[in-house]
């Protein structure tokens, strides 16, 4: 993830794990926070695109996982980030990075509907996620419902 790390074929997976390191280093600091926020904002986002309720667990789970080890500099950085005049700013790196390109296996494989239809020797991924919305409508959702972004 060197070089640019916010891309948005990075899953929230990802994204926490390299939080996880950078987040210990005060150089590093920026860096991880915003892809803290990406990080969230891609589980949102899945939240919304994945059927199954079930598998939305997933991210709740990586956030518990990575966010006790948070340091309480680390803490106040990644407030100060998502609070007050650098909000805008975050909000235009968010927009500029836009909607998730992966396939969010790491939830669908999380939730029952995926356990059941493997144990009946089925693929479901043409089922798992909702297409309702278009992929920029659901974005601009996201950064305005999660982010509090201004439009």
């Amino acid at each position: 993830m060197a070089g640019a790390p916010l891309q948005n074929r990075y899953t929230p997976v990802q994204l926490y794990l390299t939080v996880d390191v950078c987040g210990r280093q005060r150089p590093f600091y920026d860096i991880a926070a915003k892809m803290f926020v990406l990080g969230s904002l891609y589980g949102y986002y899945d939240t919304l695109r994945v059927k199954d309720e079930s598998a939305h667990q997933a991210i709740t789970a990586m956030k518990m996982s990575v966010t006790p080890r948070f340091t309480d500099d680390f803490r106040a950085h990644l407030q100060t980030l998502t609070s007050g005049p650098k909000l805008a700013e975050l909000c235009r790196s968010m927009r500029k990075v836009g909607p998730p390109t992966y396939y969010p296996s790491y939830m669908v494989a999380h939730g029952l509907q995926s356990i059941e239809h493997r144990l009946q020797g089925e693929d479901d991924e043409d089922d798992a996620l909702d297409h309702s919305h278009t992929p920029q409508e659901m974005w601009a959702h996201v950064l305005d419902a999660y982010l509090h972004c201004p439009p």
